[in-house]
């Protein structure tokens, strides 16, 4: 791989994460660093300041931490691919990190000043509009519209298992971003379905959030209602329609791995343009999100939830409150409640099933003694996990109609 090509996968992760970082305070205007502010405060001097500093600060470690990638790659200190790429993730974790600290850092500098300014009793009186028909109309779009995340999984299962017989006895599981292979599996139905199962996983994930999105609730502008519930509405269709565009290119990105490493068994360099389009198309749909939740921030929606409730001005712990996902304060998007249990099963749960993925890498299928097929070996603990995930899948579908209903 040329150096013009590292430099690309290092960097656009990179610079994603640090515009997101730097953008986070001037995305939610009404609660800076995570506390709210009364309306008519929320572009005052020393808000703005520190809005300012902190962007600063965040720019300064974002240069660091580059220089730093940018020394070690041409001194060759760091040699070699996949070493050079270990050293762009580290840095952009670096990043995150550092970026976390400083804004718990803000969020504290924040909370001094709305104390020192004495905003909390004026919006103790404040109060946060509910529309009771806001669910009425469209907030996301169905179901319907993932049919096609299923059709092209179901067109990659089904070409391997008829392709299977026919494949070799050992087929390549990872690639380096130039495509070469650096490791084989032994074929079997676990190696061979794998990327199949994570697709249906992910998207699962991401009907299970574009649901959340749909039902989670909504604080509106107490004088402004049918405005503001008319801004929300769109801002949450834009986003579901983000979970749509870019989870469907996972699907295909995934895809089109299988087909490669199955059929193909090399990837050259078409690698670094298929997995870099997700993340690009990611940042540009980000600066939109960002316009449209700015354009809500000119309502005075005025949150409920009281500013001991969000640890750090980023988590949010509240055992009385029922709900599981609420808006975050900071940065667009949403959260869990930290005190649900529930809240961290969903966190987890998708994780769990991700790992668990690998013990599928067994026989979990044998041909039938009579007749054409196969049928599951249920000696293999692969099989159970298969049909584990059905199960979690088919209660999930059950837990979501329940609440709706509620």
């Amino acid at each position: 791989m040329n150096n013009m090509t590292q430099w690309i996968i290092n960097l656009v992760p990179f610079l994603l994460v640090a515009v997101a970082l730097i953008s986070t305070p001037y995305a939610s205007l009404r609660t800076p660093f995570g506390v709210s502010v009364p309306a008519d405060e929320r572009h005052h001097p020393a808000i703005r300041a520190l809005r300012k500093s902190y962007a600063l600060m965040i720019s300064a470690a974002a240069v660091v931490a580059a220089l730093i990638v940018a020394l070690l790659g041409s001194t060759g200190v760091v040699e070699g691919t996949n070493k050079q790429s270990l050293l762009g993730v580290g840095a952009t974790l670096l990043l995150m990190l550092v970026g976390f600290a400083i804004f718990v850092w803000y969020h504290r500098r924040m909370l001094t000043l709305k104390e020192q300014e004495g905003w909390q009793k004026r919006m103790n009186n404040r109060y946060a509009a509910a529309q009771l028909s806001f669910h009425n109309s469209p907030v996301t779009y169905g179901i319907v519209w993932f049919i096609p995340h299923l059709v092209v999984i179901a067109a990659c299962a089904f070409i391997a298992v008829l392709s299977y017989d026919s494949l070799p006895d050992v087929i390549p599981t990872h690639f380096d971003w130039d495509g070469t292979v650096t490791d084989w599996s032994e074929k079997t139905w676990g190696s061979v379905l794998s990327l199949n199962i994570i697709q249906l996983i992910m998207t699962v994930i991401m009907v299970f959030v574009n649901w959340t999105i749909r039902w989670s609730r909504a604080s509106l502008d107490p004088n402004k209602p049918e405005q503001s519930a008319q801004a929300e509405r769109k801002y949450r269709r834009s986003t579901s329609l983000f979970i749509l565009v870019f989870s469907f290119l996972l699907i295909l990105m995934m895809g089109w791995v299988q087909a490669i490493s199955l059929y193909e068994r090399r990837m050259e360099g078409s690698m670094v343009i298929v997995s870099m389009l997700p993340l690009i198309v990611a940042g540009v749909w980000m600066v939109w999100l960002f316009r449209m939740n700015r354009e809500r921030s000119q309502f005075d929606r005025i949150s409920r939830d009281q500013d001991r409730h969000w640890k750090l001005g980023t988590l949010y712990w509240n055992p009385e409150d029922p709900a599981i996902f609420v808006e975050k304060r900071s940065g667009i998007g949403w959260t869990i409640n930290f005190a649900r249990p529930s809240a961290w099963l969903v966190l987890f749960g998708p994780i769990i099933l991700i790992a668990l993925v690998p013990l599928i890498d067994s026989n979990i299928m044998v041909r039938k003694s009579t007749g054409l097929g196969w049928r599951f070996d249920y000696t293999q603990v692969g099989t159970w996990v298969v049909l584990a995930l059905i199960v979690i899948l088919v209660a999930g579908v059950l837990l979501m109609r329940r609440f709706r209903g509620r």
